[in-house]
């Protein structure tokens, strides 16, 4: 009865609590993500969900993380969200040596506004549900993390800047001067029916229609202006100069058939010719469902090109 008599925003330091291995895991994957909600910690760690409530609940009240408060006007919140604490971030800074025990993290997490709540688990959702397909079928494919692809990059971003960024200037569209920042990354390794080995990688775009598709004027933020970003890197071959692999594929999730529609059309004004438009492949969030993590390895991309694939195709 006392337990359900606690708040669920305000942390009681007197619950019981030891820190256990696969806490460690659970902050760290809360980290990575920057927010995580009790169903993805669920899928990740395999456990029930109920085992794993009480876990988290230990660890919220005990301040290695954070219940953003935001998330009480959330529509359609069924699900609690969590984000690292302040004892997280001592904790994983010991272990890891991260560099990020200096910041307040209760702050930080009570300035997170719902827009970048939703925008972060919509990445998060689809980078648990690739990395559990991978683990279940672990003798096929190998997930490669974006922190492994960011240790190998052999022009680092700049410090300060997002690690996953990198600076492009426009030539095939020379009005366009920006970075590209991705919302996150992530390769796969598995081997061919001919016994080659390849490796594979992939930026994701988490779009929730919250810009126009296209505008005239590049200075200002539009979908278009993104996939210019990413076709100017293909074109100087910048993927290979700050990444070090030659190729990559541009996954943009949307909420909506349509929202993926219109921004193939604009995808197509990148090329007439159809050159490298299947550096980009588009779908839509609902067709990758997490009780059934073989669909995030069925043909529910369109390509920038028209044609139906599989993120291993």
């Amino acid at each position: 009865m006392a337990e359900r008599r606690r708040k669920k925003f305000k942390p009681d330091p007197s619950v019981s609590f030891q820190l256990q291995e696969r806490d460690v895991d659970i902050i760290h994957d809360v980290y990575t993500h920057r927010f995580l909600d009790t169903s993805l910690i669920t899928l990740k760690t395999g456990a029930s969900r109920q085992a794993v409530q009480r876990r988290l609940n230990k660890l919220y009240h005990n301040g290695y993380l954070s219940r953003p408060g935001t998330q009480r006007t959330r529509q359609g919140n069924n699900s609690m969200v969590y984000a690292l604490g302040n004892e997280g971030a001592r904790l994983l800074a010991r272990r890891y040596d991260y560099d990020i025990e200096r910041q307040n993290w209760a702050c930080k997490n009570r300035e997170s506004k719902n827009d970048y709540l939703d925008h972060s688990l919509m990445t998060a959702r689809f980078l648990i549900l690739a990395e559990v397909f991978c683990k279940t079928y672990a003798n096929k494919i190998d997930f490669i993390p974006a922190r492994e692809m960011i240790s190998k990059r052999p022009v680092p971003a700049k410090e300060r800047f997002n690690p996953l960024s990198w600076r492009v200037e426009g030539k095939a569209f020379p009005e366009y001067k920006g970075s590209v920042v991705p919302d996150g990354a992530f390769g796969l390794k598995y081997a061919l029916k001919d016994g080659r080995k390849m490796e594979k990688y992939f930026f994701i775009e988490a779009d929730r229609s919250t810009m126009p598709v296209k505008r005239n004027n590049l200075n200002r933020s539009s979908y278009f202006k993104k996939l210019i970003a990413y076709w100017e890197s293909f074109d100087q071959g910048l993927f290979e100069k700050y990444w070090g692999f030659k190729s990559a594929r541009v996954l943009t999730l949307t909420l909506s058939v349509e929202r993926s529609r219109n921004i193939q059309a604009a995808c197509r004004e990148l090329d007439r010719k159809g050159r490298g438009l299947g550096l980009f492949l588009f779908a839509p969030e609902a067709v990758f469902r997490h009780e059934d993590v073989k669909t995030f390895i069925g043909r529910n991309w369109i390509s920038g090109a028209g044609k139906q694939v599989s993120v291993v195709e």
